[in-house]
């Protein structure tokens, strides 16, 4: 058998042994910490205070900080500087700060231990805050959807990847084969970042965007929805980013229609939005 025969039985190998194991349950998983979970449920409470919600918050210092630091950046910057996690959520919202928290717990698992997974992650995380900020100009200028839901939306739409990376370094001749990786994460991703999202219960339009943002061919509704504005982030990410990885032609997939944009119009805005999008980024990466 060839070179190419092998890397095929070795994919198909390997994607048989991740299936199994997220089929059975033992497929390792990210976690999201007690503080996050502790968060979101406040945040879910009508009746949870302010008062609350910074007291949850504060059990992590880190995350106060870099809340604090998000309240005073250019995009939520008032007259007034602010020194605390009260007037940092009221100025925010508790929504914006719900996705925040997620956004900076999922950058934390961005962060392997192994050096031969630290470049496949790098990139997928300039990936995903890429079509995260993508998303929230989109979301803003062409649908009624709330923008700080489209850019957590388009921050986990790959959440799928980290599992598949970290279950790899158990076949050596997957791990140092850029091919045959790249096959297995396509294959599975959107599984693995499905089932995810609905341990952590998310709400469904998130679990649709991490399954469906791959189908090109899907049909989308009437009414624009989260999938719709991640499906297109996403292709403009993965020209700026990854290079063209589709030969779909754009003006063919609904995404596109249901958002009522050409994608030449599409491409406009996001260039109109290059310093807004910039500033997104910045935090992101602070």
């Amino acid at each position: 058998m060839d070179k190419k025969g092998n890397t095929v039985s070795t994919t198909v190998e390997f994607i048989d042994s991740l299936l199994k194991d997220l089929e059975t349950n033992s497929l390792v998983l990210p976690v999201l910490p007690d503080v996050a979970l502790k968060v979101h449920k406040l945040l879910n409470n009508p009746q949870a205070s302010v008062t609350d919600i910074a007291k949850a918050l504060g059990m992590d210092a880190a995350i106060s900080a870099r809340i604090i630091q998000v309240a005073n950046s250019p995009i939520f910057r008032g007259q007034d500087p602010i020194e605390d996690l009260n007037t940092a959520i009221i100025r925010m919202g508790q929504s914006l700060v719900r996705s925040l928290v997620t956004v900076m717990l999922v950058e934390q698992s961005h962060r392997p231990k192994s050096p031969l997974l630290r470049q496949r992650t790098s990139r997928l995380w300039k990936h995903n805050t890429q079509v995260a900020a993508l998303s929230y100009v989109l979301a803003r200028n062409h649908t009624f959807l709330k923008p700080d839901e489209a850019m957590l939306a388009g921050l986990i739409h790959d959440i799928g990847v980290l599992p598949i990376l970290e279950h790899a370094l158990q076949f050596p001749e997957i791990i140092n084969d850029q091919d045959a990786l790249d096959e297995a994460l396509k294959e599975t991703h959107t599984i693995i970042g499905k089932r995810i999202l609905e341990i952590w219960k998310f709400p469904e339009a998130f679990i649709l965007t991490a399954a469906e943002h791959e189908n090109l061919g899907r049909e989308s509704a009437n009414t624009p929805e989260l999938i719709d504005v991640v499906t297109v982030a996403n292709l403009h990410s993965t020209v700026t980013v990854c290079g063209p990885r589709s030969k779909v032609n754009w003006g063919e997939i609904s995404a596109f229609k249901t958002l009522k944009l050409t994608p030449e119009e599409s491409v406009n805005t996001l260039k109109q939005a290059a310093s807004e999008i910039r500033d997104i980024l910045h935090f992101f990466r602070a």
